[in-house]
């Protein structure tokens, strides 16, 4: 079995009772972790404070996998608990709770690429924005809301530019396309899974990105449709983009990650490494095949998460899988009963 070791704020915590990890490609990195609750050692007290916002690393077999913050502790069973959970997130977490230091607005930025942009942003939380492609072309114009936190801003320029926002194992932002990366079969190994959403609602007939409103022209807009979906069901939003290249790009990529919340399945496996021998990862294909899931045919699915469960006794993963093509700005051919 994997080795997995916990540091919680800065010092080696063998005393936890199970560890969870969910490494995901469109978000940040998440954490759990359960202990016994020993209310009467002042060192334990000391040490599981709330709201201290402790760091905490998680190693597998001696390498370093999640570098984040605990944001919330507390007795799993009130009053009665002989436990407490710990649960937080990846270091860039904090871009989603929080806006930029009051101090630096107004915040516009001109001609400047994705890359520019994010480094300043999580630079004022000592955070590095890691890019591995391209940022791709500069906004002309584009600026930060005071009511907007820096990770939903983000999010949002680097949907135009293709580009979808996770976390590195250092915790920081980590900015990709979807990856090819083939892994192999997991039909034999995984022969439970779980339809995740099959949700009707979050699919359209067309998808209509409105760009910036001109005096006297009116905005900027580009459709996608949706051929697949044969009921009137139009999907009109606003968009960032300040030219009609940002605008098409949008209506995308919408289009496409509406596939990714409208249809996943969750796939439990028995052990940390996939078919090639390493440690599973998100953003990697896998090739699937079960009819009691929907799934007539084998099928290429890109993994979206990977869930890490550990206990000092077992170890299990759970692999949420959804069609290769929900983030690279394309509506999917062939769906898996089709």
């Amino acid at each position: 079995m994997t080795d997995v070791s916990l540091k919680f704020g800065g010092e080696k915590f063998d005393s936890w009772s199970s560890i969870q990890i969910i490494e995901k490609m469109d978000s940040v990195a998440t954490f759990g972790f359960e202990s016994p609750f020993d209310f009467n050692n002042q060192n334990f007290r000391n040490r599981f404070k709330p709201f201290q916002y402790q760091d905490v690393d998680v190693a597998f077999d001696n390498e370093s996998i999640f570098k984040g913050t605990a944001v919330s502790i507390m007795p799993n069973e009130g009053v009665n608990s002989s436990t407490i959970s710990v649960n937080g997130y990846a270091k860039a977490g904090v871009l989603g709770d929080c806006q930029a230091p009051p101090d630096n607005y107004p915040l516009e930025f001109l001609d400047l690429n994705l890359q520019n942009i994010a480094m300043q942003l999580a630079g004022y939380f000592s955070l590095n924005a890691v890019f591995d492609n391209p940022p791709g072309a500069p906004f002309e114009e584009v600026a930060l809301r005071t009511d907007q936190n820096i990770f939903d801003f983000l999010t949002s320029l680097a949907k135009e530019r293709g580009l979808v926002i996770s976390s590195n194992a250092n915790g920081d932002p980590l900015f990709q396309k979807t990856k090819r990366d083939r892994i192999g079969d997991i039909t034999n190994a995984a022969p439970v899974a779980t339809p995740e959403n099959f949700d009707g609602q979050r699919l359209f007939s067309q998808y209509t990105a409105m760009g910036s409103t001109v005096p006297g022209l009116g905005a900027d807009k580009f459709s996608v449709p949706d051929d697949r979906i044969s009921a009137l069901r139009p999907f009109v939003f606003n968009t960032d983009g300040a030219n009609d290249a940002d605008v098409s790009t949008d209506a995308q990529n919408k289009a496409s990650r509406s596939y990714s919340g409208a249809i996943s399945w969750n796939v439990p496996i028995p052990s940390f490494t996939g078919p090639d021998g390493l440690k599973w990862k998100p953003n990697k294909i896998v090739e699937y095949e079960n009819p009691k899931a929907f799934i007539y045919k084998k099928t290429d699915f890109l993994i979206r998460s990977v869930e890490f469960n550990k206990t000092p006794t077992s170890e299990s993963v759970v692999l949420n899988l959804v069609m290769p093509e929900s983030f690279e700005g394309k509506i999917p051919k062939v769906l898996p009963w089709e």
